[in-house]
């Protein structure tokens, strides 16, 4: 697992910076002095964006199985993760970010991601439409026994929104191009790269609770069979602490040292609990 080994270093690098600088933005932002801001319902709210309403940082307990292998493996890891939609203007925009490193019992472990997309917001009401987007999405996951990746650098989304204040009910459809990709469940081993990407997303975010559920399905010409994935997630924000629970299912066909191709199923499952920043 040289691949997953690398990402974990990688992760842990990135995550170990992206938590100094935003220590360093918030000790010079003109908000933590005490001096006028604008409104966090317009752009001024990105420049905050690690202390966003639902931003995290804490402990991570995870799981994973992956079928026909050793049985249940487990890690616990420190996180990081925020995320903000904004609407102002038309002008319509959403980024996340996280990351986790640690290790377990099928050893180190990382995790690492982002998405990031701007686009047009019609207005049906005050408060919500249609909207188109475009972006860049990619994440990279691993251990021992399991390691998954995918990058877009071009995607497209398009859907619904409704935005007011802490409430978020967002649902529409993704589209794009997988430029780098890997798929490896145990021993085998699969190439996502040069494929296509169509998938269906929702999320319901409120000031105590949020819901996120997602799928892609992930085409190549001449490879045998999709990669299908699918995560659900759940969080509750009681005072200032944040507890969160998802499950992410991975399915595709893999080849293997024999030369034979099966499909393998990998259930990537974790409970977290952190600081509501």
């Amino acid at each position: 697992m040289k691949r997953a080994q690398a990402a974990i270093r990688c992760s842990s690098l990135v995550l170990a910076a992206t938590l100094l600088s935003l220590a360093s933005a918030h000790a010079q932002s003109p908000c933590a002095s005490g001096e006028a801001c604008e409104d966090k319902a317009g752009w001024a709210s990105w420049r905050q964006f690690y202390a966003a309403s639902g931003a995290q940082l804490g402990v991570r307990a995870t799981f994973t199985q992956v079928e026909r292998g050793r049985g249940l493996a487990h890690a616990f890891l420190a996180e990081y993760s925020s995320e903000r939609y904004t609407t102002v203007r038309n002008v319509s925009g959403h980024l996340a970010l996280h990351g986790a490193v640690g290790g377990g019992t099928a050893g180190n472990e990382g995790r690492l991601g982002g998405t990031l997309d701007f686009g047009y917001r019609g207005d049906v009401t005050s408060h919500g439409g249609p909207f188109v987007r475009i972006g860049i999405e990619g994440f990279a996951l691993g251990n021992d026994r399991l390691y998954a990746s995918l990058f877009e650098p071009v995607q497209g989304r398009t859907g619904y929104q409704w935005l007011t204040g802490s409430l978020l009910l967002e649902g529409g459809f993704t589209a794009g191009y997988v430029w780098s990709g890997r798929f490896e469940p145990g021993a085998g081993e699969r190439d996502l790269s040069d494929s296509s990407e169509l998938g269906a997303y929702g999320a319901l975010h409120l000031r105590l609770l949020r819901v996120d559920a997602r799928y892609m399905h992930v085409t190549r010409r001449g490879a045998v069979g999709a990669f299908d994935l699918v995560r659900v997630s759940l969080c509750g924000y009681p005072r200032f602490v944040a507890l969160c629970s998802d499950v992410l299912y991975m399915r595709g066909a893999a080849g293997f040292g024999d030369g034979a191709v099966q499909a393998r199923t990998a259930i990537y499952a974790g409970l977290s609990a952190a600081l509501a920043l």
